[in-house]
Parts: C-alpha cells; sequence; structure tokens
C-alpha cells in the first residue's frame, strides 16, 4: 500500500550504538570482526519471525521487517502502508514492528551493546539493490533522539499520537520521562524492554545493565555513567 499523496510512507527505527568507538577501540582486528558479525546476526534474528532464518529457500518468508546497517546505525523499516487504511492489519504490522525493534534492543544489550534510538512514521525511500536509504521519516527518527540521555528507544510524539488507538500495541510500549541532554526530560512512549522475561528474571536486572554499558571495555567515561544511570532509572520505573 502507498500513502495516498503517492509517496512511500513507512515505520523507520534509526538507532545506533552507544559508545560504539571506545568499545571497539580496544579489540584485534578478529576480534572486531568476531563482534561485529554477531551483532550483525542478532540484527537479523530480531527482524524473523524464528531465529533460524538462514533455511532457504523459506527464509523471505520468516521477515518480520526489513533492515539495514551502516557501521554503529542500524535502520528498521516496514513495507510502505498507510495509516489511513485497515485498522486489524495496520495493527499486526504495528506489533510486528514493535517485537522486531525490542528483540534488538535486548539482543544488542546481551552482547554488550546498548542502543539509543527513535522510531517515526513518514516518508522512506528504500531500494536495497541500489542501497538507496533516504526520507523525512529516517531524519526524524534520528535528530529527534541523538540528545537522549539514556539506552532506550522512543517513539516520536507524531506517530505516539497516530496509534493511540491500537490497544494491543500497548503491552509492547510504555510512557516515560525520556532524559535529554542539557534539556528536562520529555514525556515519550518508548519501548518497554525492561518488563522483559529475559530482564526481570535475573536476579539483580541493575547489576546486568552495568556490566553490559562497562563490556568491551576498560571503563566507562562520565558521560557513558550517566546513561548508565538513566538506563537503570528507566528499568526501576518499570518494574520495581
Amino acid at each position: 500500500m502507498e500513502h495516498e499523496n503517492n509517496f512511500p510512507y513507512r515505520l523507520v527505527c534509526c538507532s545506533d550504538i552507544l559508545g560504539f568507538s571506545q568499545k571497539f577501540r580496544g579489540m584485534t582486528p578478529k576480534d572486531k570482526h568476531q563482534k561485529y558479525f554477531r551483532i550483525i546476526e542478532a540484527l537479523k534474528s530480531a527482524c524473523h519471525y524464528v531465529a533460524d532464518y538462514r533455511k532457504e529457500p523459506s527464509a523471505f518468508s520468516l521477515l518480520r521487517c526489513n533492515f539495514n546497517w551502516f557501521s554503529d546505525t542500524f535502520i528498521l523499516f516496514s513495507n510502505e502502508f498507510s495509516l489511513n487504511h485497515d485498522p486489524d492489519s495496520i495493527e499486526e504490522l504495528l506489533i510486528d514492528f514493535f517485537r522486531s525493534v525490542k528483540a534488538l534492543f535486548l539482543r544488542f544489550l546481551y552482547y554488550g551493546f546498548p542502543l539509543r534510538g527513535g522510531i517515526s512514521y513518514g516518508e522512506f525511500i528504500a531500494e536495497p539493490t541500489e542501497n538507496i536509504f533516504i526520507g523525512e521519516a529516517l531524519i526524524d527518527a534520528y535528530k529527534n533522539t541523538e540528545k537522549h540521555a539514556w539506552a532506550g528507544i522512543a517513539v516520536l510524539p507524531d506517530l505516539s499520537l497516530q496509534i493511540s488507538n491500537y490497544k494491543k500495541v500497548e503491552k509492547l510500549l510504555a510512557t516515560y520521562n525520556v532524559p535529554i541532554n542539557n534539556k528536562p526530560p520529555q514525556e515519550m512512549t518508548v519501548i518497554n524492554w525492561a518488563s522483559d522475561p529475559s530482564i526481570t528474571s535475573r536476579i539483580n536486572p541493575e547489576e546486568y545493565i552495568t556490566n553490559k554499558f562497562c563490556e568491551h571495555c576498560d571503563a566507562m567515561d562520565s558521560s557513558a555513567e550517566n546513561y548508565c544511570k538513566n538506563t537503570k532509572a528507566f528499568l526501576k520505573a518499570m518494574v520495581g
């Protein structure tokens, strides 16, 4: 489906790894390749219905949402659709997309690479064979979340308002005052990764977060420490 003005409208999540340069700086080239390969595999698995996405020829049919990456930037995007069309199909699309984003966050965190990002809806042109990925939705997702001082993924306000009637989506989301560098916190809809069993089943979830921020680097700088503190504050707010 295409937008009524014939622009390709999609859901887009743009995220990047916090402290990417510091985490990779001390690794050997072999280690860098192995770690990066591992997170790309995590990206692919997050965007498929089952982890065994490499089985052919059915791999394409298992795709839950589209994805691409460059260096420490990772993009998830839906097929083209309009929010003015069939509510049932839109709700299922939203659920699939947000589940993929949540899985991406949790799997990257598990490997010691906390993510920060945003989700928007708007014009986004994707032609993978030509390596073309451009549009306002991508710009908005990046620009509106690059100042967020935590590891987490927020839904931009316009999209949050547009999907507020889709009740089945709510269990994947939460409302939170997102910390922002040099500005007051902003109340936003965010992906609620903190309530996932992979987090809540741990004996000390806050210690787990700290360890993942520290992983692959000798020590956190003051900025990373602040981001880590803010991420643990979200965890505590969601699960107590």
